[in-house]
């Protein structure tokens, strides 16, 4: 292994590396939805996420919230963007939905795959993820099946290429 190179991108400067999957995970009302979505800004168009890290070049990058609805998303959104000083016609990276896909279900992971493909995504986020584990019968309280779950969309994301950051509470 040690006479192979296996060089790291960084997105984001000691955060986020190509490829490498990423979770925030935290108690309710921790600023996770804040900070991934900061993130997701500061992917989009470069520059510096939590104004402190850099983000050595834009990509392109899909945030797909279950959370809170279009109201409390594009609120939140405005204050980052505005905090950043961040115009709305410099978001033309950041693509957002408030449905999430449904892990496991074929219908699901095929839309999902051809909207990353499509779209040239690099990085998606998935807020909340608990929730799309939904509709998986009973294998989603079962921390095994979550696995093998979770490992499938591993897959899915290596395979096109894009790194997945997802985002649920935990205690």
């Amino acid at each position: 292994m040690l006479r192979r190179d296996y060089p790291v991108e960084f997105l984001v400067e000691g955060v986020l590396a190509k490829g490498q999957h990423a979770l925030w995970g935290g108690p309710l009302k921790a600023c996770k939805t804040l900070t991934a979505l900061d993130l997701a800004v500061s992917l989009a168009v470069g520059g510096r996420f939590l104004g402190y890290f850099r983000v050595p070049r834009p990509v392109k990058t899909i945030y797909l919230s279950g959370e809170s609805g279009w109201p409390s998303f594009q609120d939140n959104l405005r204050r980052i963007s505005r905090a950043a000083r961040i115009k709305e016609e410099e978001l033309g990276n950041l693509i957002v939905a408030i449905r999430l896909p449904k892990f496991g279900r074929f219908d699901y992971m095929e839309v999902l795959k051809k909207e990353i493909t499509h779209r040239e995504a690099e990085v998606v986020f998935v807020d909340c993820a608990y929730r799309a584990m939904g509709n998986s019968g009973d294998k989603a309280p079962n921390v095994i099946s979550m696995g093998d779950l979770l490992d499938g969309v591993g897959s899915l994301f290596e395979e096109l290429n894009a790194t997945a950051g997802l985002v649920a509470p935990c205690n």
